[in-house]
């Protein structure tokens, strides 16, 4: 079955589900960034406009615009209806914020518009916002007005205005970086990294939208016949004779393959009964699955808000002594560790469509690189302190140290379980190498938590940035032992039948 899903997923797919995590990173940096920066001064003035028309478009739209798109993890195993559903929510209460951020600085400006890009940028985003929104609406009533104008055109009109107001937002926000105090104080390096960081969030979900809109239209054409996948079954259910497809047939274009099976076959005594293809997958996944998943989307973007921030203040100030300690054990735990815990999970969104070989090979690279960095950042700081460490923050980097040297060994003897069978089970030698791989990862993260309160980050950040960080430090932690901790569960389980 995992080789038959990976055949499944060419290669353009798994890099689209690599760039929309990258994206998800992207979205929740630049949220998070200004939701702590706006909240923490009082929302008030122009924070007040700041945070609505950012949160309004950085995140609700650009989350609301991805909505229809099959690589999207937020959405993938939900219905059209629920998408459909999501998708209103999100661009109405994206929109709404927009505007009324918008609105917010027209008044304080006395309704003058200014010569700045930006603003003139903001102005058109609030027009075309509006009118997106009046657009929607006719899109969602498209069949009540199909004697005016058709469906489809109704549709890709909104698709259109959608598009436009979303560039034009994220272009004035592109430019509110330069041309507001806000974020002039906080260094040209930053005002730089953080239009990158939105320019990327800008780019993916405009290049999603716009396939996206393709499907849109397909379906529109298609919309009274269930759409059945080139490995999908169709069973009539009647019929009295056998009909295997023809190996002549291309399989790889979408088609129906018929199976037909015997009446007195069913296993509903009724004649008429469902098609098995009306079934779709998402449609049998447990509420708690699409939970996890959405879940391990949000936990990326914490292992990305840590790792793109903590990146950022030590290779501005030179990777040396503090800083280069920092930034290792940051990249080595807080990201390649924390990823290559989760390689395995079945819901984990980066390599849920990896056959088990391949998620296998991808875990051990990983941790391979993690545990080095860590254990060569760690080292680094020990022997500047001549291995006397007597704070929290040191002790618990001893002790990670140490549990990441185990855990890599026992990593190698797991890799080789079949060879050393005859000292040691497969089952119980995984397990030990389980234990030890979340243990090393829970001490390190918890080491990072006390590692905010020294003075190299203290320098550099205010107190409720310290708070913030610690915060989605131990989101964190918390969402990336979830599969590591249920493997475990189930390894224990089946040593203990065996005994």
């Amino acid at each position: 079955m995992g080789a038959e899903k990976s055949n499944s997923t060419s290669v353009l797919q798994h890099i689209e589900a690599g760039l929309n995590v990258l994206n998800q990173l992207c979205i929740g940096f630049v949220t998070f960034w200004i939701c702590w920066t706006c909240l923490r001064k009082g929302l008030s003035g122009i924070l007040l406009h700041v945070w609505l028309v950012s949160f309004g478009f950085i995140f609700l739209m650009a989350e609301a615009m991805m909505c229809f798109y099959n690589g999207n993890w937020w959405t993938l195993r939900y219905t059209r209806k629920h998408k459909t559903l999501i998708h209103v929510v999100l661009q109405i209460l994206g929109g709404g914020m927009g505007v009324a951020g918008c609105l917010v600085q027209l008044i304080r400006d006395d309704w003058a518009i200014s010569v700045t890009i930006h603003s003139r940028l903001g102005f058109a985003a609030f027009i075309l916002c509006l009118i997106s929104l009046l657009s929607g609406i006719t899109a969602a009533i498209a069949r009540s007005l199909s004697r005016v104008v058709s469906p489809l055109a109704n549709k890709t009109f909104h698709v259109i205005l959608s598009l436009g107001t979303f560039v034009t937002a994220m272009l004035a926000q592109f430019y509110g970086y330069t041309q507001t105090g806000i974020f002039k104080g906080q260094g040209q390096d930053f005002v730089i990294f953080m239009q990158v960081v939105t320019m990327v969030a800008m780019i993916c979900p405009h290049q999603y939208n716009r396939k996206g809109s393709k499907n849109n239209i397909w379906a529109a054409m298609t919309e009274h016949h269930p759409a059945v996948t080139s490995n999908q079954v169709v069973v009539d259910y009647g019929s009295t004779a056998r009909v295997s497809p023809s190996p002549s047939l291309n399989t790889s274009r979408t088609q129906r393959l018929p199976s037909f099976v015997l009446i007195n076959e069913s296993p509903n005594p009724q004649r008429y009964t469902r098609m098995s293809h009306n079934k779709l997958e998402y449609e049998t996944q447990k509420p708690w699955d699409r939970f996890e998943y959405v879940l391990n989307v949000l936990n990326q973007m914490c292992i990305g808000f840590i790792t793109i921030y903590m990146s950022y203040i030590t290779l501005r100030t030179g990777l040396q002594g503090t800083g280069l300690h920092a930034w290792l054990v940051t990249i080595g735990f807080s990201f390649f560790m924390a990823e290559g815990v989760m390689v395995h999970y079945g819901n984990n969104v980066l390599t849920n469509s990896y056959k088990r070989s391949t998620k296998t090979t991808i875990h051990w690279i990983l941790l391979t690189l993690g545990g080095t960095c860590g254990a060569a950042g760690a080292l680094i700081k020990m022997i500047q302190k001549g291995f006397l460490l007597q704070s929290t923050h040191g002790r618990l980097g001893i002790t990670a140290f140490i549990l990441c040297l185990l855990s890599m060994s026992s990593g190698l003897a797991a890799l080789c379980s079949q060879r050393v069978k005859k000292l040691i089970t497969p089952l119980l030698n995984k397990a030990f190498h389980n234990f030890l791989g979340i243990s090393c990862f829970v001490i390190s993260l918890v080491t990072q938590y006390y590692g905010y309160e020294t003075g190299y980050f203290k320098s550099r950040s205010a107190t409720d940035l310290q708070i913030l960080m610690k915060c989605v430090t131990l989101i964190s932690l918390v969402l990336t032992s979830i599969g590591p901790i249920k493997a475990f569960y189930n390894k224990l389980k089946s040593i203990f039948r065996q005994l």
